[in-house]
């Protein structure tokens, strides 16, 4: 039976730094101008910020005094380590700890009890940023156990989902083509730079291009299935597919890839799921089409004994998809926050935030297709208002009005001592 990894024992965080000056050291960002709106809202408070640059792409989005790193990753850690030394740094600012550079400085952070501050896209989207200390998943300080859940959501306000910003595809893509072309195309600056990305992103581009020259067919293909579906008798099960590039798997979940996952999980819908059903297994938004995932998904149902019965789609309405499912299976994308709030059972085979008893099935996947249970609605309730309070800041990373709220939120939040979600589950711990 496949198991779930437990979340990695956080290590005692660091004391929140007093009221004053503070240092912050920012690393890489995302592919916006973030960080640029964000340091100088922090200056203006009276806190020093400094920026260290490791590829061209993040510095076309900097634009801002900055040092500079051009060795290798085999010296980095020693390297930012006297930084931190040297600038009496308070706070490290990261998109994504999982990056190599930054779970290096990370250690180092760690041992000179600098707070680490991490940002990612939004556990909601859109209109949502993660603002998490030491890190996101199978890293988070969120609790997996419900009476904490309850509690901090007892302190937290109903969120507003209303949409306030929205990223027009444009602006993202042409954001993600700058920040990645500027990193290859700048390799003489930083010659040494080691890049986290799997594919190439000129490879990366060649394919999204030719995905978008065809995308009709599938999407016209997806609908049908979807439609075919609700018409039936037969219940089916929801596989959202992640990017194996992600760090959610590469970093979060027991799996090396997401082929590994999904063989997973084909496997054991056929030896346990009932013979009538049908499960789904839907590629993500972003993915190129550089794995074969049509072959693949036939070549595992046909493995598990379940040829015919598995679907494998490039499209289709996944709101639609959940809300007739039996369930939801994913490693640990917010997929799964989505089939919560809508009432679907799901499972997590990975490290996720939201994978807490009440919510997710916790019995293993070759039990999840007989066993499974909706999750508890004012659980799940509780779950998004502690959610959203304790993690997520209003606001986005691609425009300037989502920036600018995004940017205030976090402001604000610092300027409360926040985030300091460990020390109030410790306080409610010890209560």
């Amino acid at each position: 039976m496949l198991s779930r990894p437990s979340p990695a024992p956080a290590e005692a965080p660091a004391a929140l730094p007093r009221a004053g000056t503070r240092s912050f050291l920012f690393l890489l960002g995302p592919c916006s101008p973030f960080q640029a709106r964000l340091a100088p809202a922090l200056e203006a408070e009276g806190h020093r910020v400094v920026k260290v640059l490791l590829h061209a792409g993040d510095a076309l989005f900097w634009r801002r005094p900055a040092l500079h790193y051009r060795g290798g990753l085999d010296a980095w850690q020693d390297h930012v380590g006297r930084l931190m030394d040297e600038h009496g740094t308070t706070d490290l600012v990261v998109h994504n700890e999982s990056r190599e550079y930054h779970r290096l400085a990370i250690l180092e952070a760690r041992r000179r009890g600098i707070r680490v501050l991490v940002f990612e896209m939004g556990y909601f989207r859109p209109d949502w940023i993660t603002f998490e200390r030491d890190g996101l998943s199978a890293l988070s300080h969120f609790p997996r156990d419900p009476a904490l859940v309850r509690a901090l959501a007892a302190e937290a306000p109903e969120p507003d989902f209303s949409v306030r910003f929205r990223t027009p595809f444009l602006r993202f893509a042409l954001n993600d083509l700058a920040y990645h072309l500027g990193e290859v195309f700048g390799t003489p600056l930083y010659p040494r730079y080691r890049r986290y990305a799997i594919d190439n992103p000129v490879v990366e581009y060649l394919l999204w291009g030719r995905k978008l020259l065809t995308r009709r067919r599938p999407e016209a293909a997806a609908a049908a299935v979807v439609e075919k579906l609700e018409a039936g008798a037969a219940p089916w099960y929801v596989l959202p597919l992640q990017l194996s590039g992600d760090f959610q798997i590469r970093a979060h979940s027991p799996f090396p890839d997401m082929p590994a996952a999904m063989r997973a999980v084909v496997a054991s819908f056929g030896r346990h799921a009932p013979a009538a059903a049908r499960l789904v297994v839907k590629l993500h938004p972003l993915d190129n089409l550089r794995t074969p995932w049509a072959k693949l998904v036939a070549e595992a149902a046909a493995e598990a004994g379940a040829a015919g019965r598995v679907d494998c789609i490039d499209g289709g309405d996944l709101a639609r998809l959940i809300a007739g499912s039996e369930g939801v299976v994913t490693v640990n994308s917010t997929v799964g926050i989505a089939a919560i709030q809508a009432g679907r059972p799901t499972i997590a085979l990975g490290g996720a935030v939201f994978d807490i008893p009440g919510l997710t099935f916790q019995d293993g996947l070759d039990r999840f297709w007989a066993g499974r249970r909706p999750p508890d609605r004012d659980l799940a309730s509780a779950f998004v208002r502690a959610l959203v309070h304790t993690t997520q800041i209003r606001g986005d990373y691609y425009t300037e009005p989502g920036m600018a709220a995004a940017v205030q939120g976090v402001v604000e939040r610092l300027k409360a001592g926040l985030p300091d979600l460990p020390e109030r589950i410790a306080r409610m711990r010890s209560a």
